[in-house]
Formats: structure tokens, sequence, C-alpha cells
């Protein structure tokens, strides 16, 4: 995200920033030095591109640029692994409308990428209750990439004051 909040925003968080899309040169240049490193890389491209934005004209020049990306960095880079943005799970975040409009071009990567975050537990083990974004998140990915394999690259247990490291480590194993 860069510059100030754009004025004349519209769609349901009209204090949105404006956004870098994620261009093709821009890229490559941020993936080249790695991949000179490490040719099997394993790139995400993007970054909860609906945390601000989610009005229709945004998404969909999301995703002509996110297109143009993927089909230039797989030329580019061909041993490495691509890894498709994830998405703030929030509802207010309009995830599912990225997915009906963009489904083409995020199925054009390896992966789908996925993140979830819970207040106390990813699951209802006795632990206090949680946000249900892991459950929505399968469910969502069921619905629009059963097909595709799915990568978790952010997740977390966000209270830190009631569950302890080590309880916190425990509950990411299960």
């Amino acid at each position: 995200l860069s510059g100030k909040p754009r004025s004349g925003a519209k769609g349901p968080n009209a204090q949105y920033w404006d956004y870098d899309f994620p261009k093709p040169d821009l890229c490559e240049r941020e993936i080249q030095e790695w991949y000179s490193i490490r040719p099997d890389i394993m790139v995400e491209i993007g970054n909860e591109p609906n945390v601000f934005n989610q009005d229709d004209e945004f998404i969909w020049a999301w995703a002509y640029w996110l297109e143009q990306s993927i089909k230039h960095c797989k030329k580019v880079f061909p041993q490495a692994t691509f890894i498709s943005p994830g998405f703030m799970m929030d509802k207010s975040g309009n995830m599912r409308r990225f997915y009906e409009i963009a489904n083409q071009q995020i199925r054009l990567f390896d992966m789908i990428g996925v993140h979830f975050y819970e207040y106390y537990a990813f699951a209802p083990d006795g632990a206090p209750a949680t946000k249900g974004e892991l459950r929505d998140a399968i469910e969502l990915h069921k619905q629009f990439f059963p097909e595709k394999p799915w990568y978790v690259t952010e997740y977390g247990i966000n209270d830190t004051k009631q569950v302890p490291k080590h309880e916190k480590g425990i509950r990411y194993a299960k």
C-alpha cells in the first residue's frame, strides 16, 4: 500500500489507500535476487489485496495485473513455485467477491495462498470460542479451489495476554 487515502473512494471501506498492483516488472525485480540464490523458491505474489479496497472496479484491475504478473514470472522464473495472494479472512474484506471475479487469474498459480487468525485456538477443543477463520477458509477454498493445493502463508493466535507462548505453541502444533 502506498500514498494517502484516495479521495472519492467507494465501496464498503471508503478509506482505502492507493494500491501498488502486482505489476510484472515490479515482481521480477523483487524476485530476481532470491531466485538467483535459490531457483526452487516459493513465492507468494501479493498479500491481502482486500485489506482496504474491495469494490468491483478495483478487483477487475487487480485481476488484470495479477494475470500479467503470474504469466510473466512463470516465464522468467521457471523453477519457482508461485502461491496466489492470501486474503484477509475478515468478512468485511469481501474475499468471496475477489474469488468470484479473479477465479481464472488465481488458478494460474501453482498453489492457493491461505491466511487465518484466531483469538485463542484454531479448533474449539476446550479453548474459548474462535473467530472461525480456519473453518471459513476451508469452506471457501473447497468451494472455489478444491482441486488446487493450498499453502498457508499466514496464521496465528492473536491473544497473547491469556494464552502463554508455550500453550500457543501446543495449539499451533494441534
